[in-house]
């Protein structure tokens, strides 16, 4: 979520300096305040310019601001909710009729998916994490492989010309790994007449 609104504030960039005899020395790394500036470190009258003994060293410690006038966005986390998912070792998904402008004779499949890079590249059985079928019926499948995957049986041909088309997508996972899955984030099916 983004904020619109900003906020203006004054920031300053502290640095603390330590003066003797020969010059100014830096004795801390800069440091970010907001608000309120005060010029020195020790409000007391005694005069900074030079320490006389050791026990004045820590009134010659005077600090600095380069003073910024700039604008802040604030972002407020209201609710952090960690959980935890298991998923099922094979579930699936099956899309409505895809109504297609022309019949189609032939189709193919381009995806966007994200399979977890520990695990092997198929499944134990030998399909691969995420496997598609195709059916212009809705009862009949036939496998098709993703066009990405440049691999045989990427176009899939009707016998008769297709008007709809439906996708199911079965997804499985290795049964030591109950969270996490494979993800399908989008799909969409090339029609060619």
């Amino acid at each position: 979520m983004r904020q619109i609104n900003t906020y203006p504030t004054t920031l300053g960039i502290g640095h603390r300096y330590q003066v003797d005899s020969k010059a100014k020395h830096r004795v801390k790394p800069p440091t970010l305040v907001v608000g309120n500036f005060n010029n020195q470190l020790n409000s007391s009258s005694t005069s900074l310019d030079f320490a006389t003994n050791e026990s004045q060293t820590s009134l010659s410690t005077t600090q600095f601001f380069d003073i910024l006038k700039a604008d802040r966005q604030v972002i407020g986390i209201r609710d952090l909710l960690l959980e935890q998912r298991t998923y099922k070792t094979i579930g699936q998904f099956v899309s409505t009729a895809q109504k297609i402008s022309q019949p189609a004779k032939a189709v193919a499949l381009l995806t966007s998916e994200r399979i977890p890079q520990e695990w092997s590249p198929t499944a134990p059985d030998g399909k691969p994490w995420i496997y598609y079928e195709i059916s212009a019926d809705g009862h009949t499948w036939q496998t098709i492989i993703p066009q990405v995957a440049q691999l045989e049986n990427s176009v899939i041909r009707f016998d008769t010309p297709a008007t709809q088309l439906y996708l199911r997508a079965t997804f499985s996972r290795p049964s030591d790994r109950e969270n996490e899955t494979p993800i399908l984030y989008s799909y969409a099916l090339k029609a060619l007449p």
